[in-house]
């Protein structure tokens, strides 16, 4: 164990991660950023924009659909946070990593507005478990201090997604 600085001047001993593998932690994140902010976060503007040309849906029909989204994944925030600590990352990340390619694949099967609002509660669950909320909560369990570089590292995903799986 190493030892680690608990405040007014007092040590104690405490397991803390092995930062050598915690920078193979921030390079999985890294690859969940891509995927979550390419296809859930980014992707909704491109899903948009070809959901109304393809069926003639209104923008404002499937914009309300995609605040629904927002509004699900913001209130799933909460339940995500209450299992990070509960369980630990691994059970959310894997949810989130069922969840985001589920959803995508259920976008791809709409023929009705109506079948768009669980695809996108589907992708709202894979964006609560894969966002900078868990990725943030995980960095800092394996660098307690100094957590700067590598969540900057882990969070550059998400514009590496916007630009890799999102075309212009």
């Amino acid at each position: 164990a190493r030892v680690r600085e608990t405040g007014a001047g007092k040590s104690a001993a405490v397991v803390l991660p092995d930062r050598g593998r915690g920078w193979a932690v921030v390079v999985a994140l890294f690859v969940v950023a891509i995927f979550a902010w390419g296809l859930a976060f980014y992707g909704l503007g491109l899903y948009l924009r070809d959901l109304s040309s393809q069926f003639g849906w209104s923008v404002t029909a499937v914009s309300l659909v995609t605040f629904s989204f927002h509004l699900t994944a913001t209130l799933l925030t909460f339940v995500v946070s209450r299992q990070l600590a509960r369980r630990g990352p691994r059970l959310v990340f894997l949810v989130g990593a069922v969840a985001l390619p589920l959803g995508v694949a259920a976008v791809g099967l709409v023929g009705s507005l109506w079948q768009l609002v669980p695809a996108y509660m589907v992708l709202a669950v894979g964006w609560a478990c894969c966002n900078s909320n868990p990725i943030s909560a995980t960095v800092l369990a394996w660098f307690p201090e100094r957590s700067g570089a590598p969540l900057s590292v882990a969070l550059t995903g998400a514009s590496v997604g916007g630009i890799a799986l999102i075309p212009a």
